[in-house]
């Protein structure tokens, strides 16, 4: 897995432009798309998964729903991002792999700083591991950065890069397998902002 992973944002990516947006998003050659809502319910989201899903397999990008594991599981969707709870405490290992014994899709999980959570998760299974925030974020403006360096040190698993990446600092993370971003894609022209990304990354 890799490439360019645009994050979805209640107020950068509003619903009734969303199936627009991510067209654009595609175009510009994103590989990846995570449905992030941390506000409305599932049976809000239940619509907008199956439409933003099926327009990302027509165009071979993953989709990846947030924290919804209910969801998920459900609407048997491709992908799932395991972040932190509504209480803002991490899964733990022991959960995660109940998931992962569950779940056929692609499994990511956010490691944050923490390589030990990293390693477990690979040796569990998961898909993809994320570290972050890499850079000061202005969407999670309390986010603790992280020695970048540790794309160096994780191998045998995907890994993507997020919080705070831009034009200026992409080329720093040369080593991260894919590279995660909100503002950097939808703020202004999204096709051309995308190819500007991934020019700078390569």
């Amino acid at each position: 897995m890799n490439g360019i992973y645009a994050i979805s944002d209640n107020i950068l990516t509003p619903y009734d432009n969303i199936v627009y947006m991510l067209e654009l998003a595609i175009l510009g050659g994103i590989s990846l798309f995570q449905l992030r809502d941390k506000v409305n319910s599932d049976e809000y989201l239940k619509p907008f998964c199956i439409k933003l899903q099926d327009i990302c397999r027509k165009n071979g990008v993953h989709f990846i729903l947030n924290d919804r594991i209910d969801l998920a599981f459900e609407l048997g969707l491709d992908g799932l991002h395991i972040g932190s709870k509504d209480d803002g405490s991490l899964y733990d290992i022991v959960e995660i792999t109940k998931i992962r014994n569950k779940f056929n899709g692609i499994l990511g999980v956010s490691c944050y700083g923490d390589v030990n959570r990293a390693l477990v998760s690979k040796n569990i299974g998961v898909d993809y591991v994320a570290f972050g925030s890499c850079f000061k974020s202005n969407i999670k403006k309390d986010a603790k950065q992280i020695d970048i360096g540790i794309f160096d040190r994780i191998n045998g698993i995907s890994t993507c890069a997020i919080g705070g990446i831009n034009y200026n600092n992409i080329h720093l993370l040369k080593n991260a397998d894919m590279v995660a971003a909100i503002s950097s894609i939808w703020c202004g022209d999204i096709v051309s902002n995308i190819v500007k990304l991934k020019q700078k990354w390569q």
